[in-house]
Order: structure tokens, then C-alpha cells, then sequence
């Protein structure tokens, strides 16, 4: 599983880290096994991506199965993509515009795992070509239980 783009509060790269004994069950299953690896470089100022970026470092240090690479070039996407069995987008809607790190994954034969969020709309079909998790109402939830709902879905 990759997680790699741009680190910005509202992608949410810590969503699956919401539940930390649920997320160690998923990586340390040994009958079948799981690797994440996130990518990116946040914006210095961007103080809350700073946060998240280096919270995913210091819980995943020493875990064979996570890593957390420093930066987000073209070489080093390009490799991710390559090598990527699934692409896991995880923006907060209705905040992502586009997406692009999930389209040129999924040209490079990545499963989007994702959000309905950005392109996914005009791109996902459910268990055919993507796997999209449910939509929370936004017009009636605050943001801590769409982040809990999203992550109950992921």
C-alpha cells in the first residue's frame, strides 16, 4: 500500500493510523502480509503536516513492514507507482481537486483505494477498477466524525 503526494492537513496521510492497534494487526498479519510506505515532503509552514509527517515516522520506526520516505521527486514517484499494488487517497472531502498521484497509479496498474473525492468520481467503478469507501453527509457531521466514519470505511 502507498500513500505518496504532497503532505497537506486536508489529505489526511494518518487516517489509517486513527485506530493504531487495528493498523498494527493489518501490517503485523502474517498469514497475509501488508507494507505501507508514505511518501512526501510537507510545506514547512504547513505546521499540522509538519506534525502528522513526523508522528508517522516516529510510530513506524522499527517496523519492518512501514516506511516513511523524506521527499516526493519525480524518480521517486515514478518508482511508487511502478511498484505499487494499491494507491491509498485519503483527502478530507470536498477538498482534493484532482488528484493526480492516483491517476498516473492507476495507469501504472495500481488499485485506487480512495476517498470519493477529486477524480475518483469520474473514474471509479466500484470493485471493478477502484475500491471507493462510502460518503459520509457532510451537511450533518463535524469534521472528527467524518474522520472516524472515513476511517471506519478505508
Amino acid at each position: 500500500i502507498v500513500w505518496a503526494r504532497r503532505f497537506a492537513s486536508y489529505k489526511r496521510a494518518d487516517l489509517v493510523l486513527r485506530d493504531k492497534e487495528r493498523f498494527l494487526k493489518m501490517v503485523n498479519n502474517t498469514k497475509y502480509p501488508v507494507q505501507i510506505i508514505w511518501a512526501g515532503k510537507p510545506y514547512p509552514m504547513d505546521y499540522g503536516s509538519v506534525n502528522t509527517f513526523n508522528e508517522i515516522i516516529t510510530f513506524n520506526r522499527g517496523r519492518a513492514n512501514c516506511a516513511t520516505l523524506v521527499g516526493y521527486e519525480i524518480m521517486l514517484s515514478r518508482q511508487l507507482k511502478r511498484g505499487s499494488d494499491v494507491w491509498l487517497n485519503t483527502p478530507r472531502r470536498p477538498h482534493e481537486a484532482s488528484g493526480t498521484s492516483g491517476m498516473t497509479a492507476a495507469m501504472n496498474g495500481s488499485v485506487n483505494v480512495s476517498i470519493n473525492d477529486g477524480w475518483i468520481p469520474e473514474f471509479a467503478r466500484h470493485g471493478e477498477n477502484a475500491f471507493v469507501t462510502p460518503t459520509a453527509d457532510h451537511t450533518t457531521m463535524d469534521i472528527e466524525s467524518i474522520d472516524n466514519f472515513d476511517h471506519e470505511n478505508i
